[in-house]
């Protein structure tokens, strides 16, 4: 932070203003140009020369801090007339279901994010998420709303989404620090009419719930396939994702078998790039049980809950806002907790 300007001598103005310089043109483009909008506000003033200063300077010591001035003010060419673009008028991904991850995406932070007064962003799991982060960080390129983002403290779900607050420019925090989100988007396996979900696909579970609940507002964002006709378990057929302590997997798995009546009860295989199980951030294992269409989705897990051994299941109810979802032709349909509200937005 910079100290008040009577702490700041003429001297110290001029080293801080040369460190600042050669820091700059060490770091990549994009952190030297993080750097500068960073400082740019807080050493302005304190690099003025009006009448009504009462240090007089050697012409060499002043000539030195009106160049340090001069930096502050020439803005870096990347960022020159940059404008957040519009969706129409974003190039082809190629892949139909890309442009529509990328359409649900931008539309959702669009239409929801409060730029002048939300502070504390939730940043989920998964392909869809990717083009959240991408449109933050298109914001806080434009000259308008730079000063607000770069206020942003984005809060991860996961290592995944922690990389891409970090790429995308972004403040990165923690859930310890700020326990109460203001927006959180997220994607998700499935969505039924309710506003239901089915989450864990990446393993994230845990993280995505305790995100998503400690936030004001929740906004799904998916492709037009991830969302249900009717009830949860009708397109997503790979089962809900728990997440079970270790020790405990042996019996989480036959309980959910013999209790709940699941179809199947799998642990989670790394597959070919790992051998074992997979492992979650928090260092437990993922139980994959099927239990087809499920009727009640809140029942089910109130009774995987009481499970001991279960640290989460991926069954979200009563917690989303909205869900975006993105379509080939570049539409993006819109459904809300009425469910019969759903519409359809051309972008």
């Amino acid at each position: 932070m910079i100290s008040p300007a009577r702490h700041w001598s003429s001297s110290s103005l001029v080293e801080f203003s040369g460190r600042l310089h050669r820091n700059c043109i060490s770091l990549t483009s994009w952190t030297r140009e993080r750097r500068y909008w960073n400082t740019r506000s807080a050493l302005k003033p304190h690099l003025s020369f009006g009448s009504t200063s009462k240090t007089r300077l050697s012409p060499s010591k002043s000539k030195k801090i009106r160049i340090a001035a001069k930096m502050t003010e020439e803005m870096p060419d990347t960022l020159k007339h940059y404008k957040v673009p519009k969706i129409e008028d974003m190039p082809s991904l190629g892949l139909p279901i890309e442009n529509a991850k990328r359409a649900a995406a931008y539309l959702a932070v669009d239409e929801n994010l409060d730029i002048f007064h939300h502070r504390i962003i939730g940043v989920g799991s998964g392909s869809t998420v990717i083009y959240v982060a991408e449109r933050l960080g298109q914001y806080l390129k434009d000259e308008k709303f730079r000063d607000y983002v770069s206020q942003f403290i984005c809060i991860a779900t996961g290592f995944q989404s922690k990389q891409l607050i970090m790429d995308s420019g972004l403040q990165y925090g923690i859930i310890e620090q700020h326990p109460v989100i203001d927006i959180v988007f997220d994607g998700a396996d499935e969505v039924d009419p309710n506003l239901q979900l089915i989450k864990g696909g990446g393993a994230c579970l845990f993280q995505e719930k305790l995100i998503s609940t400690s936030a004001k507002t929740f906004i799904v964002v998916a492709d037009s396939s991830k969302r249900a006709p009717s009830k949860l378990g009708s397109h997503w057929r790979k089962g809900v994702p728990i997440e079970v302590v270790p020790p405990a997997y042996v019996r989480v798995r036959n309980d959910l078998l013999t209790k709940v009546n699941a179809k199947t009860a799998v642990l989670r295989e790394g597959g070919k790039a790992k051998a074992g199980p997979i492992v979650t951030d928090n260092s437990n294992f993922i139980i994959d049980a099927d239990f087809g269409e499920i009727e009640d989705p809140k029942t089910l897990y109130k009774e995987i809950k009481l499970m001991v051994g279960v640290v989460e299941a991926g069954i979200f109810v009563d917690n989303a806002a909205k869900a975006y979802f993105g379509n080939a032709d570049g539409s993006v349909e819109i459904l809300d907790k009425q469910g019969s509200a759903a519409r359809i937005t051309s972008v």
